[in-house]
């Protein structure tokens, strides 16, 4: 009877860390989301009127707006009546007058239909 030999075999030397598989590695590459060019643009035109606009309601410089409000946000709601209601809540101490806060509402959503 022979004894199994636990040497590695002829021609090379097999170096097995623990935690690792037999299989090769396969190399990983970065994954990488591509976003349409224009669009991206829209929506950083959009953002930069909203600041504008924010500084015209408040009569204040744009760095001095007291409330933030994010295209992202308002795109990631569902429906239209939801962006006017977030857009509503988070602009709600507006001192400019109604009507003038309605017309921003609208262009907003209006630009934002447009995306």
């Amino acid at each position: 009877m022979m004894a199994e030999s636990t040497s590695p075999p002829r021609g090379g030397v097999n170096f097995k860390v623990e935690g690792e598989s037999a299989e090769p590695a396969i190399p990983k590459h970065r994954a990488t989301v591509r976003y349409n060019r224009k669009a991206v643009q829209k929506v950083l035109a959009i953002d930069d009127w909203i600041e504008e606009q924010l500084a015209v309601l408040y009569a204040c410089p744009s760095s001095d707006v007291p409330v933030e409000l994010s295209v992202d946000d308002i795109m990631g709601k569902e429906n239209t009546a939801e962006q006017e209601a977030y857009i509503r809540s988070t602009v709600e101490d507006c001192p400019a007058g109604a009507s003038v806060f309605d017309a921003f509402v609208a262009e907003l959503l209006n630009r934002i239909k447009k995306v």
